[in-house]
This record gives C-alpha cells, structure tokens and sequence, in this order.
C-alpha cells in the first residue's frame, strides 16, 4: 500500500527513549538488535528487552488523547515473548536510566488490569530500589497534564538538561542553560529568551481564558 493508505502518524525516534540516556545505553540497544525482512528490505529490529522497557518507559507518559496501545503492546510482549525477555538486563537497564516508576507502574497496571505473568520477583526488585529526586520529578512531569498546562514544556526541558549534564557542577549547569532552552525554543540567540518566554505565557493564559 502506498503512503496514502497509512492511518495515524508514525512515531520517529532518533534514540530509544526520549529522556537523554549515556551512549552506552543507546550502542547496547543498536547491539542487541536483531536482524529481519520488511518487504524485502533487511530492517534491525529491537530486542523484546529494549522494546519492554520503551514501551513501559515511554507509553505510560500522560497524553490527551490516552495512548493505551502500550497496554497491548506491553501484555503481548510478556506472553508471545516472554521467554525471550531478559528480566535482569531489564530492572538493571531501568536503574541505571532512572526509569524503576514508570517500568514499575506500567508492569504493575498490566499485571493488574490483564493478568499479565510478569514475575514477581522482577516486581519486588523494583519496588526494592529507591529513585533518586530527579527520577520522581520526571515521573510527576511525565504522568500529569499539570506542569505542561502551567508551565508548557519548561519543566521538561530543565529535567533533559539535568540528564545532560550529570556530573557538571551547578555553576556549569545554570551557564550552560540558557543556551540549552534557547535551541530547545528555535531561538537565534540567547537574548531572545524573555521575549520568546512572554509570546508563550500569553498565549497559554489566553487559551485558558477562552477554554474556561
């Protein structure tokens, strides 16, 4: 079928998650890739591991429009693959990235909701690690529509940069950061950060006077 024939978008990923993670990470998930045929073009696939943590880590964000695919994706993925699921690379991959809620609440609302055989020892190793503050302040950003309705797309932003810039002290993080939203913005320069900043709170207070 040609293009015309698809229906919905298509979900481009230039790394496997979106939230910054170190390059060894994204390498392994090249690495573990397997080969295969998409009408007759050879295509890499993801490993069932790396696809169970993208779509715990990734689906379970809040959307308007509820992305419950990552449900099915999810539970399919347990039964038709489970033998073929590393748990341990999984709960350690989720560790190390700092994504232990999400992989745990999306596991959890599955096992829950659809009886999924996810082990339960996988589960408590989960519940077992205790996540850091700027793990839970993405996990809060990432399942509420609240900050993105006060503050757009800010609190997401500050969080990649903290991601980006593990290890660099805080005077480096706040010189660094202005740059950082200005090319997150599309600004040209710096200095165009408080205009940029105003046009966005305005617009987003004139919806909320009009959606009210």
């Amino acid at each position: 079928a040609g293009a015309g024939a698809f229906l919905g978008a298509i979900d481009l990923h230039w790394r496997l998650l979106p939230e910054p993670c170190d390059e060894a990470f994204d390498e392994a998930v090249h690495a573990n890739a397997h080969p295969a045929m998409q009408r007759d073009l050879p295509v890499l696939v993801l490993d069932p591991t790396d696809e169970l943590l993208l779509a715990c880590a990734h689906g379970i964000r809040w959307n308007p429009v509820p992305p419950f695919r990552w449900v099915a994706d999810v539970h399919l993925l347990v039964t038709r693959t489970g033998g073929a699921i590393d748990w341990s690379r999984l709960v350690d991959c989720a560790r190390r990235q700092g994504f232990t809620l999400p992989v745990r609440t999306a596991l959890g609302y599955v096992v829950k909701t659809l009886a999924t055989p996810v082990p339960v020892e996988v589960l408590s190793e989960l519940d077992a690690v205790s996540p850091g503050l700027r793990e839970r302040l993405e996990f809060l950003v990432r399942v509420s529509p609240l900050p993105e309705r006060l503050f757009g797309n800010v609190p997401d932003y500050l969080l990649r940069w903290m991601r980006l810039t593990r290890g660099a002290s805080t005077s480096t993080r706040l010189r660094g950061l202005p740059r950082y939203l200005a090319d997150c913005w599309g600004c040209r320069e710096v200095a165009d950060l408080p205009r940029h900043a105003f046009s966005l709170a305005r617009r987003r207070l004139e919806r909320a006077v009009r959606n009210r």
